[in-house]
């Protein structure tokens, strides 16, 4: 037997592999190795920061919803399902009788701004009154001479985007309040667009750059004669205008009252984003329509933005 040599063949081959292995190698890093690569860890999450902003905007992924729309909406493309305009019915006039012009079949009504935009575009709570009436209502008075406009009977709302800037409206479209067939009314739209091409802002007192300004158009059939707006009609009382269309509640709370007055009884709140109808004016109050079953009362003209 050699010495030092085991007598088991399988301890020696185990002790032969212990001499074998490497001794494992331990490395310190320095400290330059050891610091944290944070400009990398910066430029990965930069790079989601402007993917995540950026991406929807270029996909037009909307992530917040938008406001309440408060009267507009898109007039409809006139479509074969789109509902027929009643014929009028037969004049009882006499045959000698002198046919009124076109024009007095349309009665146009006060003008209702629903809001304005600063320089900075944005929206103003309170607006000032501008006197667009001398361009709008000779010119939508025209509309009953438009081609599709013969049949028209009901009420057209209509609205105007004001730009100042330019001097120039920058966009006309159709009401939600609009009551005229769908195929006459896209025709009274569209007619619209090119009576008011040439109309300029030019020489109106105004406080903000852009205003949003709705008209209500009543259209009569042939050879009845309009209803009179003396101011003083229908629900509106003594001392009251009357007026009509829609506006939404621009405080966070509008408080309704019995009477055009801060002593008036309160009826009701109203949270700020509501719509309500418009009745009458008197002074700085507002006569609403404030909730689904009709019920009115008066709210300062600042809190619906008036």
């Amino acid at each position: 037997m050699v010495c030092g040599r085991h007598p088991n063949p399988a301890i020696r081959e185990q002790r032969t592999l212990a001499k074998a292995k490497p001794k494992p190698k331990i490395e310190v890093p320095t400290a330059a190795q050891d610091r944290l690569p944070v400009g990398r860890v910066g430029i990965i999450a930069g790079a989601g920061f402007v993917f995540g902003i950026v991406w929807p905007w270029m996909a037009g992924v909307q992530l917040v919803p938008k406001p309440p729309s408060e009267e507009i909406s898109a007039a409809p493309a006139p479509t074969s399902s789109s509902k027929k305009a009643k014929p009028p019915a037969a004049s009882k006039t006499s045959p000698n009788a002198e046919e009124p012009a076109a024009e007095d079949r349309v009665q146009v009504g006060a003008a209702l701004i629903l809001g304005c935009r600063d320089k900075g575009d944005k929206r103003v709570a309170k607006c000032d009154t501008i006197e667009f009436d001398a361009v709008a209502k000779p010119r939508l008075k025209t509309l009953a001479n438009c081609a599709g406009a013969k049949l028209a009977t009901g009420v057209l709302s209509i609205g105007f985007e004001l730009d100042f800037k330019t001097e120039k409206i920058t966009k006309i479209q159709r009401g939600k309040s609009t009551s005229v067939a769908d195929d006459a009314s896209v025709a009274l739209v569209e007619c619209a667009k090119k009576e008011f091409a040439t109309a300029s802002l030019s020489g109106i007192d105004h406080k903000y750059p852009n205003y949003t300004i709705f008209y209500k158009a009543q259209f009569f059939p042939p050879g009845a004669a309009p209803k009179p707006a003396d101011g003083n009609e229908g629900d509106a009382g003594a001392g009251d205008t009357k007026a009509s269309g829609f506006a939404v509640v621009s405080w966070n709370v509008a408080l309704v009252r019995d009477q055009p007055k801060k002593e008036g009884k309160l009826l009701a709140r109203v949270l700020q984003g509501t719509r309500v109808g418009v009745v009458a004016k008197q002074n700085d109050w507002v006569r609403v329509k404030y909730d689904a079953k009709g019920n009115e009362g008066w709210v300062f003209r600042t809190a619906i933005g008036l």
